[in-house]
């Protein structure tokens, strides 16, 4: 297999990742310039194909909605330890389990699929991001391209559809210890705080990053429905509330929230490429946003400026 070298990434990929659709082309580009990025150097990859089945043992996804539809996704074909190794090096976390690692690799197809909204919306084409889906086990099935890629040598398959007739699997993996959680106030925080994602990597490295600064998160929720019920049960100071969730997404969580104390302080968070959503969320209420992956300059500067402290 030829290797692509990562200094020859802006040459290569057209030739690498090359797909009739040019939407195809650009996303896998992006998402081998992330890998580069944010997981590793050392990688190379081989040449996009088009196919109707993939085994895999692992399957983190997501899809975009708008004049085409996509689905990104990453699959593990065998137990090689490259969602490990994704994981890993895109959280900067320690992955306790099975669970954390597809939380992660699924955060990282969310980042990807937000970069490319955002460079979409730059010559109008609008996407909408859904909530991201894992499955184990199965097969995707329908008509989609896959690109190969070995990170450190470990393969981990780039699975890349524009059409709705895709199947990513019939059975989606939920995680039982994926749920809210509530912890004790402490008594010289700067602020207290709900965290709000249905991503434990995300609520991870949010929760980690405000105690260092002195607040106190005193619960954490993974979806909209959550949220409200926790809020209503323990008031908060300040709510980070992120936008793309299952069951009920931010905004309405968000116009919930503020029925119950019109006067809750709520920070959205959100991948890139979600402008639309953004602004909805503002014209409600939300004081402020935040954009994946967190910068904590940026996270603390946000939460300092709507808390006064």
């Amino acid at each position: 297999m030829t290797a692509l070298k990562a200094d020859d990434l802006d040459a290569l990929i057209p030739v690498f990742a090359c797909a009739a659709n040019p939407l195809i082309t650009e996303l896998a580009g992006l998402v081998v310039r992330n890998i580069n990025r944010f997981v590793s150097r050392d990688f190379y990859i081989g040449r996009i194909r088009h196919v109707k089945s993939l085994p895999y043992s692992a399957l983190a996804g997501q899809k975009l909605t708008g004049s085409t539809n996509l689905c990104l996704a990453l699959a593990e074909e065998s137990s090689d330890q490259a969602f490990s190794l994704i994981a890993g090096n895109f959280s900067g976390v320690a992955q306790n389990d099975a669970i954390d690692t597809l939380d992660a690799v699924c955060e990282f197809i969310n980042v990807n699929n937000g970069l490319f909204a955002s460079d979409q919306s730059e010559h109008d084409k609008e996407f909408e991001l859904e909530p991201v889906f894992a499955y184990k086990d199965q097969s995707v099935e329908g008509d989609f391209h896959i690109l190969p890629i070995f990170i450190e040598d470990h393969k981990v398959t780039l699975v890349i559809a524009d059409n709705d007739a895709v199947k990513p699997g019939t059975t989606p993996y939920h995680s039982s210890s994926n749920e809210k959680k509530v912890y004790e106030v402490s008594a010289d925080a700067k602020g207290s705080i709900l965290v709000v994602d249905d991503s434990r990597m995300s609520r991870v490295i949010l929760k980690n990053l405000l105690e260092e600064e002195g607040y106190s998160v005193i619960a954490e929720a993974t979806n909209g429905e959550e949220a409200v019920e926790m809020f209503e049960q323990h008031p908060v100071d300040l709510v980070t509330l992120d936008i793309t969730m299952p069951k009920m997404d931010g905004i309405e969580a968000l116009q919930k929230i503020l029925a119950v104390n019109a006067d809750a302080k709520i920070i959205m968070i959100t991948a890139a490429g979600q402008q639309s959503k953004v602004l909805e969320a503002l014209k409600y209420g939300a004081k402020q946003f935040i954009t994946k992956p967190f910068e904590k300059d940026v996270v603390l500067n946000s939460i300092k400026e709507v808390l006064g402290k």
